[in-house]
């Protein structure tokens, strides 16, 4: 469990600790306040559920038995040396009602539980799906590349030879024509399998792939994007960097579609044990919604979908954005053998969850 974040659950479990405990105080001090001191047997308080309500519903049966057995002492004890039917009924039904409750609130934890295990579970099916669907890619993209493209490449050739050996006009120009419906073919071919799956992503690395994908933008779209690393070596899993380099991919299309920008730039470097991603354009902005449930994206993967992926490799996804200040979108990841939630920083919102 990353530190901060086991930091802050100590901090909320002393906290309830410290909380239940002062309540336990307030109940002693009632007590001995109205029966030792004012001599006043026949109080009995509703403030005295409070604590054995919160035990509970913290600790579940644990918590509501142990509270309402020492609150039931407690009334017996200083009702003392002749405690009367009605203090024992009372000390009676504490423990019965944190009997009740701790039960009930068990019952509400396990099925907390549950749902998170749940979706847990969720979240790593979705991840093997994304690596299914790639390896999918992967192997259409390189039979595309094998058989498509190299029977492409050797036809063009042959057309070559053939415009060679003729000296017909007429042939020559339909020769040419054919020859330059190859090359476009050839070209659409290696456009749709750098879509599919660029096999540079996987023969160099992230980096070069992303490098890629920015002089295709801009070749494609005439959107003046930038591109620059740190040039720090940044091991990745597979998983992790197919991940990256589609969201980086769908933040892109998304400033050419949707932002108006005229430049856009994407930084990588590491930031220790992670790779972090910076994605900038100068373009119109967006006010950013309240909730993460509704942040999504108009393209399949969406952001809400980028920040749940990575959220789920143990990364992180924050965007800046204002109408007419372009928009700032960090992405990180931890690097290959650390598996951490770098969690929300620089004042981003986080969108992680």
């Amino acid at each position: 469990m990353p530190g901060d974040m086991l930091g802050n659950l100590m901090i909320l479990r002393l906290c309830r600790l410290l909380t239940v405990s002062l309540l336990l105080l307030g109940c002693i001090g009632l007590e001995y306040g109205m029966h030792i001191r004012h001599g006043v047997t026949q109080v009995y308080a509703h403030f005295f559920y409070i604590p054995i309500l919160l035990a509970a519903f913290w600790w579940g049966l644990k918590g509501g038995v142990l509270t309402s057995l020492f609150l039931g002492l407690m009334h017996t004890v200083f009702c003392l040396p002749a405690p009367s039917n009605v203090v024992l009924s009372r000390s009676l039904v504490l423990v019965l009602v944190g009997s009740v409750l701790g039960a009930l609130c068990g019952e509400r934890k396990k099925t907390e539980q549950q749902l998170l295990a749940n979706q847990e579970q969720l979240r790593s099916l979705a991840s093997q799906l994304v690596l299914t669907e790639e390896r999918e890619r992967r192997c259409l993209a390189e039979a595309l590349h094998d058989r498509i493209g190299q029977a492409l490449a050797v036809a063009k050739i042959k057309m070559g030879m053939l415009r060679a050996s003729v000296s017909s006009a007429d042939t020559t120009g339909a020769l040419d024509e054919i020859r330059e419906l190859l090359n476009q073919t050839i070209r659409e071919s290696r456009l749709l399998i750098f879509d599919l799956s660029p096999p540079i992503l996987y023969g160099v690395g992230l980096e070069a792939a992303l490098e890629g994908l920015v002089k295709q933008l801009r070749k494609q779209h005439g959107l003046r994007v930038e591109f620059e690393d740190d040039g720090k070596f940044k091991p990745l899993d597979d998983d992790v960097r197919v991940l990256l380099f589609r969201a980086v991919r769908e933040l892109l299309i998304n400033v050419v579609k949707h932002a108006q920008a005229r430049n856009a730039w994407v930084s990588t470097a590491r930031a220790g044990n992670c790779i972090r991603i910076v994605v900038e354009d100068n373009g119109m902005g967006f006010d950013l919604p309240k909730g993460d449930a509704q942040v999504s994206g108009t393209g399949g993967f969406g952001l809400f979908s980028i920040s749940e992926r990575l959220n789920s490799q143990g990364g992180s996804f924050r965007i800046q954005s204002e109408p007419n200040c372009g928009t700032r979108a960090v992405l990180e990841a931890p690097l290959k053998g650390e598996r951490e939630d770098t969690g929300g920083r620089d004042g981003y919102k986080n969108l992680s969850g």
